[in-house]
């Protein structure tokens, strides 16, 4: 089960996240609206309920019809047609022997799965209604695992995967926010004193429209709600979004706790008095009003001018402009980013000071145009920029509990206990306030695996020297990241961790053989690649035994590597940075211009670092625009990079409900 943590130090910032008591709205335990069948089926048992509207009939007999009479007494019957009992059925729908549909009410019933005890198969039978109730039926096979489940309310539809098991009633509850951009991503229910939610609730919907979220998993005392489609929530208090959440029977002596998840932000709500959910109820809870979340707009390609689509390909820090780094945005970066807009910037430790600093900061530059990608280096252990305490680590204090526990983050350290459930809860902590503070990505995990114990530049920051559990654990960091709202970027493609020597000096070789490195590199990589990995950064290492004959040159600048083996081999489909090219392993060998135009030649979408001062910045700004225009980089080698930019940075947002 995922689940997110918040920290103590982030308290102060986060006062909209602090724990919050909400009101159970008082209401009849069992709601008029909703008419209820269950019954246990035997072969060819039909079983009639009437309300004085409706007759529900359900037949056994491998199929079921349901009866409704409105109240100008014209009755409808809809019913599965085939006979076969493996959930798959036609339909047919009639009004006194002619067929037709009505409006505006829709029902889906679901036809029962009859295998043992297997959750229902998908299967639909749809029918319109004229009705101005809220409607449910549901019928038990006789094995008490299996259910057919048929839900409406008006205005509104179901499809077709409503299949549950051991679900009695419903918790409802309301949400709304000041800002209707905002979007919810996920919701956590948990029973405070740990009563067992048992079951697997499978769907949820919202009344007037489709369900925009579905319950994906259950442990002994939680369950967590993720949205397929991040779910919009309703302006005010009269214009909510409200929720209708399937669960079992049960009753939370202790109340329940919501922890949502929406406009990026992480919101805890708590119900301290008892929740008692019966068959057939439906337990209200007050409305719940989200923070404020300001969205952004990322333009188009076809939008940009070939100046604003090269600047997208380059990722900076406040250094590169100013000669020293800051702690703000000031009129000297806000009248570079105009003449030059970057695509993004790295912040470093010495951006960092406190916490209502750092959140200032990264809003500040998310203003500038196109929102600007924000990145940083938080592996954990002893590279941090914020968990060593910021600047010089004198703002420790500032940070609390974020620097005292950062050491127990260190790769090597969460390697060495052979568990990848705490890669999973490393990545998450430090995802959570990364978050928090506003950062898009955080360069990590470290994909590489430590073969070699004198490697002067990876060491400690591996996972260990085992491909296979590197590979495990770094699959559950980035999960571990991403569900906190951030993306992560593997590192350092095609694995830095058999060199003797540091790329950040000089001239890096590994002399193993692609297959070689097959076996031991390149595993966590392509783990990692089919386990979501959106981002991926390179290594300027040399591999004279992989490129073809024996060129010596860095991988970030080797067409062949990128290409050839990341894209075409590995099937890479996301975004590739390169790793700072202020490294000597780069400066000492080629230009700033030259290996920013070899490098968008070799594949890469992002230069990291591309120019240390403002000079140098413009002079390779203006080098890759002219070799546009030249024709030496065609142009649609630049919009490939741009895309996947762009693309990435609208997921991010999508993901935190911020995308406008």
């Amino acid at each position: 089960m995922r689940k997110f943590l918040i920290y103590g130090a982030m308290l102060l910032m986060l006062a909209s996240c602090l724990p919050e008591e909400v009101e159970i709205v008082p209401e009849s335990p069992v709601v008029p609206s909703i008419l209820h069948a269950s019954v246990d089926m035997e072969d060819s048992e039909t079983k009639t309920f009437l309300d004085g509207e409706r007759h529900i009939v359900w037949n056994a007999n491998d199929r079921i019809s349901v009866f409704c009479t409105n109240r100008q007494n014209k009755e409808y019957r809809f019913q599965g047609s085939d006979g076969a009992p493996d959930g798959d059925f036609l339909f047919t729908g009639n009004t006194s022997g002619s067929t037709g549909t009505l409006s505006p009410s829709v029902v889906y019933a679901v036809y029962p799965y009859s295998s043992g005890n297997s959750i229902l198969k998908s299967g639909t039978m749809k029918m319109t209604l004229p009705a101005e109730q809220h409607y449910r039926a549901d019928s038990f096979g006789t094995d008490a695992n299996t259910m057919v489940s048929a839900m409406a309310f008006v205005n509104g539809s179901i499809p077709g995967n409503l299949s549950f098991k051991n679900v009695g009633g419903f918790i409802k509850f309301r949400l709304y926010a000041s800002n209707p951009s905002v979007r919810v991503n996920s919701i956590t229910l948990n029973g405070n004193n740990g009563e067992p939610i048992a079951g697997e609730a499978q769907v949820t919907m919202s009344p007037g429209g489709t369900p925009e979220m579905v319950w994906n998993g259950t442990t002994s005392s939680s369950i967590t709600l993720v949205c397929d489609t991040p779910a919009s929530v309703g302006t005010s208090k009269k214009k909510y979004k409200e929720f209708w959440v399937a669960v079992p029977p049960i009753e939370f002596t202790r109340g329940i706790t919501f922890t949502i998840r929406a406009g990026g932000k992480v919101i805890t709500k708590r119900v301290s008095a008892p929740v008692n959910v019966q068959r057939n109820h439906v337990v209200p809870i007050a409305a719940v009003e989200l923070p404020y979340v300001k969205t952004y707009t990322v333009r188009d390609r076809e939008e940009m001018s070939l100046w604003e689509k090269v600047g997208q390909l380059l990722m900076i820090q406040d250094y590169t402009i100013l000669g020293s780094h800051t702690f703000t945005v000031n009129s000297t970066l806000r009248q570079e980013f105009q003449n030059y807009p970057c695509g993004g910037y790295i912040l470093k430790a010495e951006n960092v000071q406190s916490p209502s600093q750092l959140t200032k900061f990264t809003a500040d530059l998310h203003d500038l145009a196109d929102y600007p990608l924000l990145t940083i280096d938080e592996e954990g252990g002893r590279v941090a920029r914020i968990g060593l305490g910021g600047s010089g680590q004198q703002y420790a204090a500032n940070f609390g509990e974020i620097c005292t526990t950062n050491a127990s983050r260190q790769a090597e350290t969460v390697g060495k206990t052979g568990n990848s459930a705490n890669a999973y809860a490393s990545g998450n902590y430090i995802g959570t306030y990364l978050r928090n503070f506003g950062l898009d990505v955080n360069l990590a995990p470290v994909a590489d695996v430590n073969s070699n114990p004198n490697n002067p530049v990876i060491n400690n920051r591996s996972f260990g020297s085992d491909p296979i559990l590197v590979a495990n654990m770094v699959v559950q960091y980035l999960h571990g990241l991403q569900d906190a709202g951030v993306e992560g970027c593997l590192k350092h493609f095609p694995g830095h961790g058999d060199t003797g020597t540091d790329s950040h000096t000089g001239y890096t070789v590994s002399n193993k053989t692609w297959n070689q490195m097959l076996d031991c590199e390149i595993v966590p990589f392509r783990r990692g690649i089919e386990n979501g990995a959106k981002m991926i950064m390179t290594a300027h290492i040399t591999l004279p035994y992989v490129m073809p004959s024996n060129a010596v040159v860095p991988s970030t600048l080797s067409y062949f590597i990128l290409h050839n083996k990341l894209r075409q081999e590995l099937g890479f489909q996301g975004v590739i940075i390169t790793d700072s090219m202020g490294m000597g392993a780069i400066t000492k060998y080629y230009s700033r211009s030259e290996a920013a135009i070899l490098a968008l030649k070799a594949g890469c979408d992002i230069l990291l670092g591309p120019a240390n001062n403002v000079s140098e910045y413009e002079t390779v700004y203006n080098a890759i625009y002219n070799a546009v225009l030249s024709g030496e980089i065609p142009e649609s080698r630049i919009d490939e990079s741009v895309d996947r930019i762009l693309a990435l940075k609208r997921s991010i947002l999508a993901e935190r409900g911020q995308l406008q």
